[in-house]
């Protein structure tokens, strides 16, 4: 299992707009907000925060 920091990290490597939102999804989620502080953090549907968590979860 990945850290914070290393979402944190692929996100400050990662061109694409759409997986730096995704990694800081999880980076977020493991920091320990709820996927609603998530999604309005990210300003993203709560939908979209819980498949990447879910897809994370199940390896």
């Amino acid at each position: 299992m990945h850290t914070s920091s290393d979402f944190k990290q692929l996100a400050k490597k990662v061109s694409d707009l759409r997986m730096r939102t995704r990694y800081l999804a999880l980076h977020h989620f493991l920091r320990g907000y709820n996927r609603t502080q998530v999604a309005e953090m990210l300003g993203i549907s709560r939908g979209s925060v819980n498949s990447w968590v879910a897809l994370y979860l199940s390896g």
